[in-house]
């Protein structure tokens, strides 16, 4: 599971490095950079909150959330067995950002077919 958040976490710092963004990133490289090469429920919750703050202020700034930081929430959800919390995520994340809408629908489905079972 490492590898994909770090290969999650290369995919969106490489794609941040221009100097304006368009979208909100918060610390979101220095949290995930922290969780990936110090794994603990500490730096996990700090990832996590910080990506909740990034939502918090784009919505204040009317900003776009930066890509992938509704999908990595869903990810850490399903990791806690908070399916119903992933899937609306996920579904943040499709709105957002059309061209996920393919993976995120089929991770939905996933996820649904793990909540009825």
């Amino acid at each position: 599971m490492n590898k994909i958040i770090f290969a999650l976490v290369l995919l969106i710092s490489l794609s941040a490095c221009q100097t304006k963004s368009l979208y909100h990133w918060g610390d979101y490289s220095q949290t995930a950079y922290k969780y990936v090469m110090e794994p603990s429920d500490k730096t996990r919750l700090k990832h996590q909150q910080s990506m909740l703050d990034i939502v918090v202020t784009a919505n204040k700034k009317n900003i776009k959330v930066a890509p992938g930081i509704y999908a990595e929430l869903g990810l850490l959800a399903m990791e806690n067995n908070k399916i119903n919390q992933a899937i609306a995520y996920y579904q943040q994340e499709a709105e957002n950002f059309p061209e996920s809408q393919k993976l995120m629908e089929y991770l939905i489905k996933q996820l649904k077919g793990l909540n009825d079972a």
